[in-house]
C-alpha cells in the first residue's frame, strides 16, 4: 500500500522540528522511500513538503501556466497580484493554446485557456 506524500512530508518536517539536520532528514526520507519501493514519488513528496512549509507561514503554493512565454513586465504584473508569503511558480504549457491556468495549493483551479473554452463548447 502506498503511503501518502503528505505523511512523508509531515514526518520530514517533524524531524526538522526536533532538531535533526536537514541533510540527515533528507537522507532518511530517501531511505524510507527506497525501502518502501516508492522512490519514484520523491517529486510528489518534495512538492508536499514545500506546500506544507508555505502554508505554515500563511501562504499558498500557486502554479500559473501560460500558453507561451510572457515578457518580463507581464510576468511581474502577474506575480504582483499575489502575497509575498505565496510561492508562485510559472510554467509554459503549450497545450493551453492561448490564455492561462492558475492552480492554488493543488486544489483550486482558475482556467482561462482557449483549450478549456473549446472543451466547454465542444465536449
Amino acid at each position: 500500500m502506498k503511503t501518502s506524500p503528505r505523511i512523508y512530508a509531515k514526518a520530514f518536517l517533524s524531524a526538522l522540528g526536533l532538531g535533526v539536520s536537514e541533510e540527515l532528514a533528507i537522507k532518511r526520507l530517501k531511505q524510507s522511500l527506497v525501502k518502501r519501493g516508492e522512490h519514484a514519488r520523491i517529486v510528489e513528496v518534495t512538492e508536499e513538503v514545500e506546500k506544507l512549509m508555505v502554508n505554515e507561514k500563511g501562504g499558498k503554493v500557486v502554479v500559473i501556466e501560460f500558453a507561451r512565454a510572457q515578457d518580463a513586465k507581464a510576468r511581474k504584473n502577474m506575480l504582483d497580484l499575489f502575497d509575498k508569503k505565496d510561492r508562485v511558480i510559472t510554467k509554459i504549457n503549450p497545450r493551453l493554446v492561448a490564455g492561462l491556468r492558475v492552480l492554488r495549493d493543488g486544489e483550486w483551479e482558475y482556467d482561462m485557456s482557449l483549450n478549456a473554452k473549446l472543451e466547454k463548447i465542444l465536449p
